[in-house]
């Protein structure tokens, strides 16, 4: 067993800013869903982190979808 005289931490090596950007596109989730349109639906890391879909295309149309990356940045 090594003595506490031998550890140094290393700096920016935790979880934070992973954990923090997690928590992040989980609020930004809850609020697309929140805001969302009765004829749209969300699909969560199909293109992006969060699609919003068109459910009702006509033939000929292309199904509209918006693709949203998430990213903490601060």
């Amino acid at each position: 067993m090594n003595e506490d005289r031998d550890f140094s931490a290393l700096l920016g090596h935790d979880a934070s800013a992973a954990i923090r950007g997690f928590f992040y596109q989980i609020n930004v989730t809850i609020l697309r869903w929140l805001e969302l349109h009765t004829d749209y639906h969300l699909e969560l890391e199909a293109g992006e982190d969060i699609d919003v879909v068109r459910d009702i295309v006509l033939p000929g149309e292309k199904r509209d979808r918006a693709l949203e990356q998430i990213k903490a940045l601060f």
